[in-house]
């Protein structure tokens, strides 16, 4: 039996799909006129643009591939096709893939390059990134899904990532950087929405308006003002402008209508700049200002409206507010229980696996890198002698994986056979393990004979 899972705090009302294919992303022009000031005295850009020097290009293909998954009776992951969920369809919006320079804490630095599909196949999409770096350096990659079809890519939607880092040398290209996102499977005809796209509703009477200022120059692309909640995630309402040129940038007037009482928020705005007609990580983001270049947040919503609420965009460093953390780490050590890897039968054969389901029989060494989302092996070259071996893998963050380490102890290519070594690291036998959104080290996993 199959079972329905809700993902995400809101129920959101689902827009239509929007026309066009795969996207590049691009930039818009730097152009606009003249300086000025609007009235709320945030100065305005001019219209003179610069060009900014690179070092390093660099091409990456791969594909991208959504993949339903539920829950069987036992609580356990499994996968279901479109075919038996949706009759074939895709009833999501699109599909944003991306590289990037990693901050050294398992989020992103810098955005180097991304491409969009609006039109997403059930069967994946060959994407092909140019990376942009100002030096040349390792890249990583993720891909999310606009699940609820807003155009907006919120802090709850799923991820996937691609696990190992790419270097990105000029005029270097990488291929088979493939990316699989995991996404809940749900029953959108048997649900009706909730209060999206602003609000509304019983007893959803606060009005919150003002201006968005856009303080770059402005070369077009809608904007959008958001509600968040006080731990950053949302949006759980928002609205849509098009902005209007005012000196060197633009402005647009928004309203939103929220529910009574909803306590502390965050009052943000996000310009497609790119215009690939979603807002998402990359794009340019600002906040509520209580004065110029001054974020005012958090806001408390009770049941008084608020008039006057600009938004800045951008401010300060402008990075998406609920600070996408792509992947964590998995760290620790591979041992023997009671032992040592000599014991093992010589010539074995050691690999670290994060599967993205339970397994349940054996599975080829070949098969590994498909259905895991990152792989460490260790020849017995690596094992002789030794007590342990250290390993680290790559795996999305805030998402369910099955954390194995296996031994090939009759060089067959086969792992997880009767009496061959295994062992499970995650919260229960099956090795189920929340990633949550900080790496985790100090994990043991002692192989022992399955059975003993």
């Amino acid at each position: 039996m199959r079972n329905a899972l809700f993902f995400g705090a809101t129920a959101f009302t689902l827009a239509g799909c929007i026309g066009g294919g795969g996207l590049d992303k691009e930039g818009p022009d730097d152009t606009g006129p003249g300086n000025g000031t609007d009235d709320t005295g945030v100065s305005l850009p001019d219209d003179t643009g610069g060009s900014s020097q690179t070092d390093a290009q660099c091409t990456i293909k791969g594909k991208v591939t959504v993949q339903l998954y539920t829950y069987d009776d036992d609580g356990e992951l499994e996968y279901v096709s479109f075919d038996d969920a949706y009759g074939g369809d895709f009833p999501f919006g699109a599909v944003w893939v991306t590289s990037f320079i990693e901050d050294g804490n398992g989020g992103v630095g810098a955005y180097t390059g991304s491409q969009t599909f609006h039109n997403p196949s059930v069967d994946g999409d060959e994407y092909e990134i140019t990376a942009t770096l100002n030096n040349a350096g390792e890249i990583r990659f993720f891909a999310q899904l606009d699940y609820w079809d807003d155009r907006i890519l919120g802090s709850s939607e799923p991820m996937g990532i691609y696990p190992d880092a790419v270097d990105c040398v000029d005029g270097s290209e990488h291929t088979d950087v493939d990316i699989t996102i995991l996404a809940p499977y749900y029953d959108f005809e048997g649900h009706g929405g909730g209060g999206g796209g602003g609000g509304g509703g019983a007893d959803c009477n606060v009005s919150i308006d003002g201006d968005i200022l856009i303080t770059e120059t402005y070369g077009g692309g809608e904007v959008a003002a958001m509600i968040l909640d006080a731990n950053n995630g949302g949006p759980h309402y928002w609205t849509f402008g098009d902005p209007q040129t005012s000196g060197g940038g633009a402005e647009a007037a928004y309203q939103l209508s929220v529910c009574d009482n909803f306590g502390t928020a965050s009052l943000v705005g996000c310009w497609d700049d790119d215009g690939n007609l979603l807002f998402d990580p990359a794009d340019t983001w600002g906040a509520y200002i209580s004065a110029p270049d001054v974020d005012g947040n958090p806001i408390s919503i009770g049941t008084t409206s608020l008039s006057g609420y600009d938004i800045q965009i951008p401010l300060g460093e402008s990075d998406n507010p609920w600070g996408i953390v792509p992947f964590v780490s998995l760290s620790g050590e591979v041992t023997v229980d009671s032992g040592l890897f000599d014991d093992l039968p010589s010539g074995s054969s050691v690999y670290v696996v994060a599967l993205k389901y339970r397994p349940t029989s054996d599975i080829a060494v070949s098969t590994l890198a498909s259905d895991a989302y990152d792989v460490e092996s260790y020849a017995w070259g690596d094992l002789t002698g030794q007590s342990s071996v250290p390993f680290s893998i790559n795996v999305p963050a805030s998402t369910i994986v099955y954390l194995w380490a296996y031994a090939d102890t009759d060089g067959d290519g086969v792992v997880n056979e009767p009496n061959e070594y295994v062992a499970s690291g995650g919260i229960n036998s099956s090795g189920k393990l929340p990633t949550g959104t900080s790496s985790t080290s100090g994990i043991n996993l002692g192989l022992a004979q399955a059975g003993q």
